[in-house]
């Protein structure tokens, strides 16, 4: 297993802990304790910086394969991430416009979800992404 696939799973497992956690805190102790799960997801941004590892003499640390794996999860992460920031935006407007038509503007607490809502969709979909083409390739080392 590459050092992408760590990271991935390691992702997905950060994403599935903090939402089972955000979730029973919002059940048990209300929307404020909420938060905390959120908090335990964002390490997860992180990731990538842990996994760092310097290359050695005559040591291939990754191939064009990988590099090539990377783009393609990159600029799907990107796409969905933009487009889920877009949705929320929208979705937002209109839900905070529809009831008020005087008012011009959101709340200010509403900036982090929207912000959070793209990253988070970019992290998934990439870590998906990664998995799913990983797991297309050869199993033997032959092509």
């Amino acid at each position: 297993m590459v050092r992408e696939q760590k990271q991935a799973w390691f992702t997905l497992l950060i994403f599935a802990t903090a939402f089972a956690g955000g979730l029973m805190l919002l059940l048990m102790l209300g929307p404020q304790a909420a938060y905390f799960g959120f908090a335990i997801f964002l390490l997860g941004f992180f990731i990538p910086l842990l996994g760092y590892k310097r290359k050695t003499s005559g040591e291939v640390v990754e191939d064009e394969r990988d590099k090539m794996i990377a783009q393609r999860a990159t600029l799907g992460g990107a796409m969905v991430g933009f487009n889920t920031f877009l949705l929320v935006c929208l979705v937002l407007w209109s839900v905070w416009q529809a009831p008020r038509k005087d008012v011009v503007s959101i709340n200010t607490f509403m900036l982090p979800i929207i912000a959070s809502a793209g990253m988070t969709a970019f992290w998934i979909t990439r870590a998906i992404t990664i998995l799913v083409l990983y797991g297309r390739g050869p199993k033997d080392g032959r092509d």
